[in-house]
């Protein structure tokens, strides 16, 4: 048991990973890895293809490949609404996050704030 706790957030990263960037015939295909790709409409319930914890916002998500190197995060300044850009592992551990908690709502080049 210990092993499949362990082994399947991996799985299930990479799974995500092939079909929203890799298998161009998933219906949940998205595009090319290290751009950010928006859902055109608020999530549903019937959504099960990535986690919506709030069904009722808009999502955008990416898989970022740093085998290059870094990659810049630039989120424009927000000020009219609250947002959050989670950051994740493989492994889907949450490890930072930049957003209106972290910086309000003036981020541009901002340092993600790291959970402690």
């Amino acid at each position: 048991m210990a092993a499949f706790r362990y082994g399947y957030p991996l799985v299930e990263m990479h799974r995500s990973l092939w079909e929203w960037h890799v298998d161009t015939s998933a219906p949940t295909h998205m595009g090319a890895i290290n751009q950010v790709h928006h859902t055109p409409r608020r999530a549903e319930p019937k959504d099960t293809y990535f986690v919506t914890p709030i069904v009722d916002a808009p999502y955008s998500r990416t898989f970022v490949d740093l085998a290059a190197g870094p990659v810049v995060l630039s989120v424009p300044p927000v000020a009219d609404r609250y947002f959050t850009v989670q950051l994740l592992d493989m492994y889907t551990n949450s490890f930072a996050y930049v957003g209106t908690r972290a910086r309000g709502g003036s981020l541009g080049h901002g340092r993600p704030r790291h959970h402690r």
